[in-house]
């Protein structure tokens, strides 16, 4: 696996076109074999991309989501019904979400089971920056301004990865609620990220700084939600916004008002840094 996650990348079109360049680069096809099916507004029967090999066909759909679930898996299979226009070996998921063993469980059982007739391949984002990093063609096009050797860019988005920051972020915990583990995830999150800019001390540069400043502010936002979320009694295992007995809580807009900041600032700066 490769040493380096690369920042996302937001268009879809741009991730598309990314997973339809690995094929062609990683199985040396020319562009014709592996196609983009179809335009934007024509029907692609649960399919973005086709790749002829010499005696399969592949097909795979892209998701440039940054978390994937079982239930999200299910869905896309089920959807998929390009078999019946012309049966193929190999359906790909590639998406921009980490590996999952849920994922790779679900999977298997599919395969096991037969109920589909064709295999299935999850391909997830860290499987993807290994194909990037070591195909110089790939890298130049798509990350050619970035220095894969700065290992604060490195170890920060790794650790956005292994703490689901994006998900958390994504999350309206007013409504939704949190994992009862989700504080100390972003406790631990924030710790590991000052320790990586405590062994960048010195630098000055505007990656640094706005790191820093993500640290500060999701630091912040966390210890706001310890004083609007509480344990739900009954399962044990949420985080969730209790009004008072009353009903009605007169500090209800001053909440959501917060989270929603955060929750702007936060990605606003995720986006800054992703660009840099």
């Amino acid at each position: 696996m490769g040493q380096y996650i690369f920042p996302y990348l937001r268009d879809d079109k741009e991730f598309e076109n990314l997973v339809a360049d690995c094929y062609r680069k990683i199985y040396s096809l020319k562009n014709e074999a592996v196609d983009i099916y179809g335009r934007n507004g024509q029907k692609q029967y649960g399919i973005d991309i086709t790749v002829q090999l010499e005696k399969e066909l592949w097909c795979i759909q892209c998701k440039n989501q940054l978390t994937m679930s079982v239930n999200d898996i299910r869905e896309l299979i089920s959807k998929c019904t390009f078999y019946d226009r012309q049966p193929f070996q190999k359906l790909i998921i590639a998406t921009a979400a980490s590996n999952d063993t849920r994922i790779n469980d679900y999977l298997m059982k599919v395969r096991m089971e037969g109920t589909v007739p064709y295999g299935i391949e999850y391909l997830y984002w860290d499987r993807i920056c290994d194909y990037i990093e070591h195909i110089p063609g790939i890298y130049s096009k798509y990350y050619g301004k970035i220095d894969p050797s700065d290992p604060l860019r490195l170890r920060f988005f790794e650790l956005i990865k292994e703490y689901e920051i994006t998900a958390f972020l994504r999350t309206d915990p007013i409504i939704e609620g949190l994992s009862i583990d989700t504080p100390e995830k972003i406790d631990m999150f924030v710790l590991e990220t000052q320790n990586a800019l405590d062994a960048s001390i010195g630098r000055n540069d505007i990656l640094y700084r706005k790191i820093y400043e993500f640290r500060y502010f999701i630091d912040n936002y966390s210890g706001n939600l310890g004083v609007v979320l509480f344990t739900d009694y009954r399962t044990y295992d949420r985080l969730i916004y209790l009004p008072p007995y009353s009903g009605v809580d007169p500090k209800f807009e001053e909440k959501n008002n917060m989270v929603l900041y955060f929750r702007s600032y936060l990605n606003q700066l995720l986006e800054i840094i992703i660009d840099l």
